[in-house]
């Protein structure tokens, strides 16, 4: 019988590097541009991306998924690494200073201090 007593899984691991106030929960949502991405049958660390902590979790990545998972057989493993635009807009409103956010190629609207909490039909452009 094909496949028995064989189970296939998937390990994934994710994360983002920002330095501003947006929720990391709400860039994942959205997407970006693919800046790196490799897949082969092992994966050596990235060394040359322009960021550091990029290179760092790359390797911490290769390192735990070696470790963790040393009893099973990796068929393939894949790093990408997905730059998501970011623009945070910072103004004020009757002597205050707010920001809000467009994020994501599909420019994303994060405005959690957007002064009007009734908003009759009107939008961000």
């Amino acid at each position: 019988m094909f496949g028995h007593g064989i189970a296939r899984t998937n390990h994934k691991e994710n994360h983002v590097e920002q330095r501003t106030s947006l929720p990391n929960e709400l860039i994942k949502e959205v997407t970006g541009e693919i800046a790196f991405e490799e897949t082969y049958p092992r994966v050596w660390p990235i060394s040359t991306f322009p960021v550091r902590e990029v290179n760092d979790r790359s390797k911490d990545f290769v390192t735990l998924h070696s470790r963790k998972f040393n009893m099973e057989k990796i068929l393939m493993q894949r790093q990408r690494v997905q730059t998501v635009p970011i623009t945070q807009v910072l103004y004020t409103y009757k002597d205050k200073s707010l920001n809000y956010f467009v994020f994501g190629l599909e420019h994303r609207v994060h405005a959690p201090d957007y002064p009007a909490t009734c908003c009759c039909g009107c939008s961000i452009l």
